[in-house]
């Protein structure tokens, strides 16, 4: 997806992408992409238990696949798309990445992945867990699929007032 413009207003720009706001939808491009790509801003636990900032990509053949990037600068993107459920009802879970699920305390999370290392994507947080951070555990038992992640433009109905 592509932004065709955007309101000197609206511009919130970050000379490295890591210094974005967890959670936060982003456009990057370094020196050797072609075109910009869309990205979710999060962080992982790190080898040593401590947190490393990292990005999600949210569209093309890498989707929901996380990454961490050297220096790139960063367009905060977040009031321009959205996470969007596509065929959207509840059913047990499956192993696919991209996968939107529900825990039962009211956190959303997307299925990602990094090689063979598979977490879960805080989209929507609850007490316990916080947007923008990526579980490694968490208890199958607790969660429901609600569906298949998907970019999209906001719609004025999904919105909440």
């Amino acid at each position: 997806m592509r932004l065709e413009s955007i309101a000197l207003r609206d511009c919130k720009v970050y000379r490295d992408w890591k210094n974005a706001p967890d959670g936060a939808i982003l456009q990057i491009r370094t020196v050797s992409m072609r075109i910009p790509i869309i990205v979710l801003k999060c962080q992982i636990i790190g080898p040593q238990g401590n947190y490393l900032p990292c990005i999600v990509h949210l569209e093309g053949n890498q989707f929901a696949h996380w990454i961490s990037l050297r220096d790139a600068g960063a367009l905060d993107v977040s009031d321009h798309f959205e996470i969007h459920a596509v065929n959207p009802e509840p059913s047990p879970l499956t192993e696919e990445v991209g996968v939107l699920t529900v825990h039962d305390n009211g956190a959303f999370f997307m299925r990602v992945r990094q090689d063979q290392l598979v977490g879960y994507a805080c989209l929507r947080a609850s007490e316990k867990y916080q947007v923008g951070f990526i579980y490694y555990e968490l208890n199958p038992e607790n969660l429901i699929e609600v569906g298949k992640a998907t970019l999209a433009t906001p719609s004025p109905w999904s919105r909440q007032v």
